[in-house]
């Protein structure tokens, strides 16, 4: 398999950080210090610019992430030195330390493994992510260091020697959500072919505490003291990680068929449900019995589907447009496990479609603020906060969905992205985020699925995927 070739690393600073931020401390809000210490990785693929003179170049990628970081500043930047993380108090020093630039070049060519990008007629189900080259994926240059002292912003850049290009990032999740994310690398595209560059809102006092209490339960979030989650499988099982294609039909169908039953017999009906929830009900099955055939035990009577929230448009007043921070809330769907394991199509997937409707409709601006005040008061401060759902080698399900969040949206010059999403993790399990389809996973419009689970679970999924195209098609 072809590997990038990493060049030297330089630290990229913002060219003319916005005046208001130039050298101050900026506090994060409460979610955006409940995400954790984690990185958010993002990969975007991009086919080669039609004219030879456009091709892509490491020093415009720099110099231009450089303008974009102007309006970022807090990419820039490094976690405060003198704030406690340890108590919740975080603040980010806007000092302009720089961004982690790493350029590279990879001796393959986007046919060897999207041969969809450059086929408009084939139709692909499916696409295996380790056929990526590897080495795409960033890391830290220091690893061991502080926390305080680590980059909050890494971007690799690979060039093909068919021209495409990978743009990879590690973003601190504390900066952004996907939706931040997705805009921060739209406004670096809109720099480097040289048109006006968005700038975003950096109001994150709009997401801080009111000094109120939670007003509602929140079974959604778990405190980290609390009892743990069962211990992980020793040694740690393979995983696979693909990207599944659900076509315009397909996803039509699957919708028809759970509107049409007339009968919910274990759950009060939702007014509505959408093609999301239907797909990730649909996938909420269908891996829930791939993990029974591969050995998980059922014997608790729920598996738990934690569906991320944009609140962006939720709360009141909205959040301002291109909010850069954390607006990515969590709605929590229980579901029988005898529904899920034993029900027949399409009266399985009707059932949690509806369950994961009505906790999405539960998130109107009361819970969400009561979410927010009870993130806040948490002990011993709101790092501790963490998601009530073992999906990792468990029976639960964690399903973002970064559709319609304008993941599509950047453009370097050379139209829309091959693929836009998550990278091929190592190991990750009961993981699936929805996508728009992007050129590498159709040649028509539907949906796409990242889906990494247990290598074992993934080959009875697929059979089951298979089994019921066949059913309804």
């Amino acid at each position: 398999m072809v590997a990038a070739v990493l060049q030297s690393r330089t630290l990229v600073r913002a060219k003319a950080p916005l005046a208001p931020f130039a050298n101050t401390s900026v506090p994060l809000s409460p979610m955006d210090v409940a995400v954790g210490r984690y990185s958010f990785p993002l990969l975007y693929i991009f086919a080669a610019p039609d004219a030879p003179h456009e091709a892509f170049q490491h020093e415009k990628l720099r110099e231009t992430l450089s303008d974009t970081l102007s309006v970022y500043p807090h990419l820039a930047g490094r976690v405060d030195p003198e704030t406690d993380e340890n108590r919740g108090t975080v603040n980010v020093r806007c000092n302009n330390a720089g961004a982690e630039f790493v350029p590279a070049t990879c001796d393959g060519s986007l046919a060897d493994f999207a041969p969809s990008a450059t086929d408009s007629g084939a139709r692909v189900n499916s696409s295996d992510m380790a056929q990526l080259p590897t080495g795409l994926m960033p890391q830290s240059s220091n690893p061991q260091a502080p926390a305080r002292e680590q980059p909050l912003l890494i971007v690799q850049c690979t060039v093909f020697k068919c021209g495409g290009l990978a743009i990879a990032l590690n973003i601190n999740h504390r900066m952004l959500d996907g939706e931040g994310g997705f805009n921060f690398v739209e406004a670096w595209g809109a720099a480097y072919r040289g048109v006006s560059v968005p700038v975003p809102s950096h109001d994150r006092h709009l997401l801080f505490s009111r000094g109120g209490v939670a007003t509602f339960p929140h079974a959604e979030y778990k405190n980290a003291a609390s009892p743990p989650s069962p211990p992980f499988p020793d040694p740690i099982p393979k995983t696979k990680a693909k990207l599944f294609h659900f076509s315009a039909v397909e996803l039509g169908k699957l919708k028809s068929d759970a509107l049409g039953m007339e009968k919910l017999e274990t759950v009060e009906p939702a007014p509505y449900v959408s093609t999301i929830d239907v797909l990730t009900a649909l996938l909420v099955v269908l891996l829930s019995r791939a993990r029974k055939a591969a050995g998980v035990d059922f014997s608790s009577s729920s598996i738990h589907l934690n569906t991320g929230i944009n609140a962006r448009r939720r709360l009141v007043p909205e959040l301002p447009g291109r909010y850069a921070g954390n607006a990515i809330f969590n709605a929590r769907s229980s579901h029988p496990a005898t529904d899920v394991l034993d029900g027949q199509y399409p009266a399985a997937v009707a059932l949690a479609a509806h369950r994961i409707r009505k906790a999405v409709l539960q998130m109107t601006d009361a819970y969400l603020r009561s979410a927010v005040e009870y993130v806040a008061a948490t002990e011993p401060d709101p790092s501790a906060v963490t998601l009530a759902v073992d999906y990792f080698f468990g029976k639960d399900f964690l399903m973002p969905s970064w559709a319609n969040l304008g993941l599509l949206d950047p453009d370097f010059g050379s139209g829309q992205a091959v693929y836009a999403g998550p990278p091929n993790f190592s190991v990750a399990d009961g993981f699936v985020v929805v996508l728009n389809s992007a050129r590498w996973a159709r040649s028509e419009k539907g949906l796409s699925c990242y889906v990494s689970m247990e290598e074992t679970a993934m080959t009875s999924f697929e059979e089951a995927l298979g089994q019921w195209r066949t059913q309804i098609l």
